[in-house]
């Protein structure tokens, strides 16, 4: 049973076939994927594991070139096939309808109601049918076009044989028309060696003509054919490639510009190539002769050959009959009526008269032609010597290679032509051996170093270079050994004892297993991925510990998910994925606090908004994960936003304090110096600081926990320091506060002992010094200390 075409079982574009092994190897993984969910289905389930067992075998083909490109070409050939018996009946009635020369819109809806293609479909398949009759036209003039012109009575015989309007046909003829009294001077016929050249090279590419290399009709006038020239010129000199393909193009852009210089050489051209396919025919009828004969059998089949070179019945007779005529060949004739026995024995005496004559003159011809012919042979002999000779006396093996090619293709096939290419490729060899050599050596480094990939691209780059070189055998082998050793390479890197954890170990042994299913190591890894199994599940444990206090949240789903797929039947799976659910979770909610907090756009310093957003999703989510987190950020804010309040204090400060005439110097680390006095000051005060007053006792009590500018042992003043900062020129100039505690009190006794302590108000013109105030009053606050 033939298995099934492998790019059409993988999905993969045949025309052009898909090329790309990242691609390819894609729709393997995709496909056994796919294949692997229906292993247990009741009806899918058998064809599934046929697959599976297939996936060895595909990867094989497929990743080799040259059994890749076989594959892809019988994929083309299977749809193809596909397509034809898809349209088999619908092209039957198609060519019924079309043997007057069209068909009608009505006999469109006719076909559309006998078939379920739509009418865009039939359209489309009646126009192909109608390009399979306009080539079939095509063959037909080109046969007809040797001797250099066609006839109106050819044309009018074409429109009646194919039901074809006879302009069309017109329209298709390349050279002149003429009635069949005319007389034209035939076009003078192409060098035969430049016939070869342009024909093997044609054969190279693909193509049949230099009409059909140009992509153009052969109906266009020469000035239209130059350009399409002069573009496809252009084409191919933008290419970067130098294969075989862009060599013979070059070759054939050079004949192209030469044949379609001028009507005269573009007719000698088309004359050629209408005598190809009369040549190949007449090897049709030379492989029909026996014994200087052609069978009556052999005639008839020769009549239904012909009509694949575009000749009817009539005029492959009429060819036939010429071309054996000149041969001295007979087309055996059945029927032949029979003579009265006198007159039999007259003719058999004439008969044997005439053979006498006929053996004596063909012996006499035979010998000169024997001596014509020994005497031709010395010379070509002689001149292949002469070749040798010179080819010995070159050094360049390339030039050798040259004189030797050039000799081929200016003579026709011999024995010396024979000996020249054998000759060619044993200095193909020497030219190739080198670098030969230097690729082998190449690759050994590369698969050495583990660069598998550039030993791959050095055996592809030799195979192009040399696609039938003598080494290509050779190099293919090496390069179809390459994967063996990646696997090979792989295999001992995923079981190396190296100092990687338990974790990554396991990830190896999959990731294997999971690239190479088939491999011959599949069961050696396999049992290392099951001993590994619990201490897997212990590193795990510990690593999510971590991820857990790092808020990895997604590294740790993945890492859960991991462990279910290495050991999908491990007894820890339930509680494995139950923190796999967990993680799932959190990664969830994130990303409701991310989206939310992107909904809320806001300022980097705008603080107060920042701590509303946070606190708006709290109340929102109340049970949110980390609800403390996020506590901890809103007072992070609010530090934040006091510090920049405390900045923007400070600015002011530095701004008054400017007007001081250098009295007081400001620190950047919150507090001032005043010069006059050397004491130092808290820069903020409590209305600055804290925005609040205080008692007495709350006072002294602040102080002595303040660290102001990083500095301790702050204290409150005594009224002669206020008294300094507040009334001497040039004065402090921030005042929040009307008035300052001291350090200065005294007791006294009204209904229960009070404190009374001196207070200096900040007003700098005021010539009150110091007032005494209740202590359990509010007031201002200034914090000093010496400078020591």
């Amino acid at each position: 049973m033939q298995r099934e075409n492998f790019y059409i079982l993988l999905d993969l574009s045949v025309n052009p076939p898909e090329q790309n092994s990242e691609i390819i190897e894609s729709a393997i993984k995709k496909k056994q994927a796919e294949w692997s969910k229906f292993r247990n289905h009741p009806t899918k389930g058998m064809k599934a594991k046929q697959y599976i067992e297939m996936i060895s075998e595909i990867r094989k083909v497929m990743t080799n070139e040259a059994l890749r490109n076989q594959e892809a070409q019988n994929a083309l050939e299977i749809k193809q096939q596909s397509e034809k018996n898809k349209y088999e009946e619908l092209d039957h009635q198609i060519d019924i309808l079309n043997t007057k020369g069209h068909i009608t819109d009505d006999e469109i809806d006719k076909l559309l109601g006998l078939h379920s293609f739509t009418k865009a479909e039939i359209e489309k398949r009646i126009a192909l049918k109608e390009n399979e009759k306009l080539t079939e036209i095509d063959k037909h003039l080109n046969i007809r076009m040797g001797k250099g012109y066609i006839t109106e009575e050819e044309i009018i015989k074409l429109s009646k044989l194919h039901a074809v309007d006879a302009t069309k046909i017109r329209d298709r003829v390349v050279g002149p028309i003429l009635d069949s009294k005319s007389k034209i001077n035939k076009p003078k016929p192409l060098d035969q060696s430049l016939e070869k050249i342009i024909h093997e090279n044609l054969n190279i590419i693909g193509k049949t003509s230099l009409y059909d290399f140009l992509g153009a009709k052969g109906s266009l006038d020469i000035a239209s054919l130059q350009q399409i020239t002069k573009d496809k010129e252009s084409e191919i000199l933008k290419s970067s490639k130098k294969d075989a393909v862009i060599t013979a193009s070059s070759i054939l852009i050079g004949h192209c510009h030469t044949i379609f210089k001028s009507e005269e050489t573009r007719r000698s051209y088309d004359a050629s190539y209408a005598k190809l396919d009369l040549s190949k025919f007449n090897k049709d009828i030379a492989a029909a002769e026996l014994n200087g004969k052609i069978r009556k059998e052999y005639f008839e089949i020769l009549l239904k050959t012909a009509a694949n070179y575009g000749l009817d019945t009539e005029e492959a007779t009429t060819h036939i009959k010429k071309y054996c005529e000149c041969k001295h060949w007979t087309i055996e004739i059945p029927n032949v009526s029979k003579k009265t026995p006198n007159r039999w024995l007259l003719v058999s005496s004439i008969t044997g008269i005439i053979v006498i004559i006929l053996i004596s003159i063909v012996l006499t011809l035979q010998i000169a032609k024997t001596r014509q012919k020994n005497n031709e042979a010395n010379r070509i002999e002689s001149e292949f010597n002469t070749l040798l000779a010179k080819v010995n006396a070159q050094q360049d093996l390339n030039k050798q290679k040259k004189m030797l090619e050039m000799y081929i293709q200016s003579h026709t096939k011999n024995q010396y032509t024979l000996e020249a290419e054998n000759k060619i490729k044993l200095i193909s060899n020497k030219i190739e051996e080198p670098e030969y050599q230097l690729t082998v050596q190449k690759v050994e480094n590369f698969i050495k170093n583990h660069q598998f990939e550039e030993a791959q691209n050095v055996c592809k780059q030799f195979l192009l270079t040399h696609p039938q070189g003598v080494f290509a055998s050779q190099i293919q082998k090496l390069s179809n050994e390459i994967p063996q050793q990646i696997e090979n390479w792989t295999y001992a890197q995923a079981i190396s004892e190296d100092n990687t954890s338990i974790l990554n170990k396991v990830d190896k042994y999959q990731q294997f297993l999971i690239q190479y299913p088939n491999s011959n190591h599949k069961t050696d890894i396999e049992k290392r991925k099951e001993a590994s199994k619990n201490a897997y599940l212990e590193q795990m444990k510990q690593y999510l510990a971590e991820l857990e206090h790092a808020q990895k949240w997604q590294e740790a789903f993945q890492l859960c998910k991991n462990y279910t797929d290495y050991y999908p039947n491990s007894a820890e799976v339930p509680q494995v994925q139950k923190l796999q659910q967990i993680y799932q979770s959190r990664i969830l909610e994130l990303g409701t606090l991310t989206y939310y907090l992107r909904q809320h756009q806001f300022e980097q310093a705008d603080y107060q908004n920042q701590q509303k957003i946070y606190k708006d999703f709290l109340n929102e989510h109340p049970e949110f994960f980390m609800k403390d987190d996020i506590i901890k950020k809103i007072e992070e804010l609010k530090h934040k936003e006091k510090l920049a309040k405390n900045l923007e204090k400070e600015q002011l400060i530095e701004k008054e304090l400017a007007k001081t005439n250098g009295r007081f110097t400001l620190h950047k680390n919150g507090y001032i110096v005043d010069h006059q006095t050397g004491l130092i000051w808290c820069i903020l005060d409590t209305h600055l600081g804290i925005n609040t007053c205080l008692s007495y006792e709350d006072a002294s009590n602040h102080v002595k926990q303040l660290s102001c500018g990083n500095l301790n042992n702050w204290r409150l003043p005594k009224v002669n320091e206020l008294v300094s900062l507040f009334k001497s020129k040039p004065s402090f100039p921030v005042k929040t506060s009307p008035w300052y505690w001291s350090s200065q009190f005294s007791k006294s006794y009204a209904d229960g002992w009070t404190k009374k302590v001196d207070t200096v108000t900040s007003e700098a013109n005021s010539d009150e010094t110091s007032t005494q105030i209740d202590s359990r009053e509010c007031g201002g606050v200034c914090a000093v200390r010496s400078a020591k």
